[in-house]
């Protein structure tokens, strides 16, 4: 991907600049798509293991900040190959609702377009999860296409596409983003990304939904998911769900979910849980608080390695934080 994306900046700055009225159409590509997780330099890889919670420094805020890195770096990636894209040529088409870029070439074997559709009927919609709905009489879509130089219409496949309805005062508005990575990579082992956004009312709403595996036909079934909320006070709550093989069980794929929550000051609270796979309807727990200098002032967990790690009490957790993140506790 990265090769594509550096042979489309050699075509940019090749077009006069664009009209008001299709500059409206670019909008309706969304741009700031990144998670603002709390990072330092000793973010480390996920896993629910009890060598991870050795020392003081909070766990469960350096492994969101690791994941959140790891997203922001996709997106980067997607957004990088959008912008050479429309910043290399002018519209080859345009009608009243629609514009078109393309063909495109980016290597010796494939090409590629994009088409923008404007579309005018009243919608209501809600994107991201627990959102609010929004409605609006202007959605646009939008299709990055793929196919082999030389090929027909019917040769072209998207692999990234969404809608989006223009908010203003808003960094991206609001809608849903889809990548399919297998027409990219031309690996059917890759697989499909999705990520509703919303930013209206101050915050800033992302989710991401990875299918790795997906089958022609069959609903979409994510592997992992992604819920980030920057509230208007700067609070954010970050939730992970991955299902996985936690090491040292057997081959049976576990559910793990942590749900992380950060005060306008760093301070805030994590709490893991494992389940199914091998443990069947057991749950194991991990709950740890920290301070606004990211140190531990809270652990608790029935994994029998850190139960007798036992840190603090609840009401040593942020104010607000005494009790699980999790809606259910």
């Amino acid at each position: 991907m990265m090769r594509w994306i550096l042979l489309l900046a050699l075509l940019s700055g090749c077009h006069d600049a664009y009209s008001n009225e299709n500059i409206l159409f670019l909008k309706a590509i969304p741009r700031g798509l990144q998670i603002d997780v709390p990072d330092d330099e000793d973010s480390s890889a996920r896993g629910l293991r009890a060598a991870q919670f050795d020392g003081d420094q909070a766990k469960f805020r350096r492994d969101a900040a690791a994941s959140a890195a790891e997203i922001n770096a996709s997106i980067e990636e997607i957004f990088a190959i959008l912008d050479s894209i429309v910043s290399a040529t002018d519209p080859t088409a345009e009608e009243d609702n629609v514009r078109f870029w393309g063909p495109i070439p980016v290597d010796e074997t494939y090409e590629i377009a994009l088409a923008i559709t404007h579309m005018t009927t009243s919608t209501t919609a809600t994107f991201v999860a627990r959102g609010e709905p929004v409605t609006s009489d202007d959605w646009y879509s939008y299709l990055f296409l793929v196919r082999e130089q030389g090929g027909t219409d019917d040769d072209w496949a998207p692999f990234v596409g969404g809608m989006s309805v223009p908010v203003e005062d808003t960094p991206y508005g609001a809608g849903i983003l889809y990548l399919d990575l297998r027409a990219t990579s031309r690996d059917p082992e890759q697989g499909l990304l999705l990520i509703p956004y919303d930013s209206r009312f101050g915050e800033r709403a992302i989710d991401v939904y990875a299918d790795a595996n997906p089958v022609d036909g069959a609903d979409f079934d994510p592997d992992a998911a992604w819920q980030y909320r920057r509230r208007p006070d700067g609070a954010i709550d970050f939730l992970l769900y991955l299902r996985q093989n936690v090491p040292m069980t057997g081959p049976a794929l576990e559910i793990y979910a942590v749900a992380t929550r950060w005060d306008p000051d760093g301070a805030g609270r994590g709490d893991a849980a494992v389940t199914e796979g091998d443990f069947g309807a057991q749950i194991f727990f991990v709950s740890e608080c920290w301070d606004r200098g990211f140190e531990r002032t809270y652990l608790e967990s029935n994994i029998p390695e850190l139960a007798d790690q036992r840190t603090g009490a609840p009401e040593d957790c942020p104010a607000g934080l005494e009790s699980s993140n999790f809606p259910d506790g």
